[in-house]
């Protein structure tokens, strides 16, 4: 069978979440050492999901096949002790069986990208941040112009890269939708099913370039207008914030 560990982290000081040869400061390389030392295991604990560099999540999975049988309860409460006193930013949530099959790690999910407007960015100093007040309707309008087109594109360097793309390729991102928290605080929220996060970074910096340059965005020059300014949005603006999955 396999279990699940829910669990959230702030992912600033670690080298993304993947284990990595000759790095050991890797979400999954912390949260399995740990896991294994409190239980006196060898579990070999793998992510539903990947997060890069400096991003965040306010919900990740992990899983592990076993044949035993814990006390999800003190097992959380044990391992969120032991991160704490390793000074480690990863808390765990609950704990539970997920299937009894390898779980199919392509399952939906959400990203946030977070924006904060000029005037609170004493405060955010880790976002990405937007030159005027009116971004929102600019981001939106761009958003409206996005949610007509395919979304491949975004991995492409040079729009002559994009006409020879394969026909077959996979829609990655289903869908997003922009949000504004507050007066200072600008999020797009990504749902799809692959591993989204360089596309969102691509999409969202490259908006921000666009928004600098105060370039107008229409559906005929959108491909041309987002090779030409390629542009990677700040890991630390990044957060995974849900998976569409139902546990117990």
């Amino acid at each position: 069978m396999y279990l699940y560990i829910l669990f959230s982290y702030c992912g600033v000081k670690y080298n993304g979440s993947a284990i990595q040869k000759n790095n050991n400061n890797t979400i999954q390389g912390i949260l399995t050492k740990i896991f294994n030392k409190i239980n006196k295991s060898n579990y070999n604990i793998n992510l539903l999901s990947r997060t890069d560099k400096h991003v965040s999540a306010y919900e990740q999975i992990a899983f592990f096949e076993s044949k035993k049988n814990f006390d999800y309860k003190h097992t959380v409460k044990k391992l969120n002790l032991t991160l704490k006193a390793h000074k480690e930013n990863i808390y765990v949530i609950k704990m539970g069986f997920l299937s009894n099959e390898k779980p199919y790690r392509n399952v939906k999910k959400t990203y946030i990208f977070k924006f904060s407007l000029i005037r609170n960015a004493v405060i955010e100093k880790t976002h990405e941040y937007l030159l005027c007040d009116n971004a929102f309707a600019k981001i939106n309008n761009i958003i409206q112009i996005l949610n007509n087109k395919r979304f491949d594109y975004f991995m492409f360097c040079k729009q002559a890269e994009y006409n020879k793309r394969p026909t077959n390729q996979i829609l990655n991102i289903e869908a997003f939708q922009l949000k504004q928290d507050n007066i200072d605080t600008i999020n797009i929220e990504f749902t799809g099913s692959c591993f989204l996060y360089k596309q969102i970074r691509f999409i969202c910096g490259t908006i921000k370039k666009i928004l600098e340059k105060n370039i107008t965005i229409n559906q005929s020059n959108i491909v041309e207008m987002f090779c030409k300014y390629k542009y990677v949005g700040k890991g630390q603006a990044l957060y995974l914030k849900k998976f569409h999955l139902t546990l117990n």
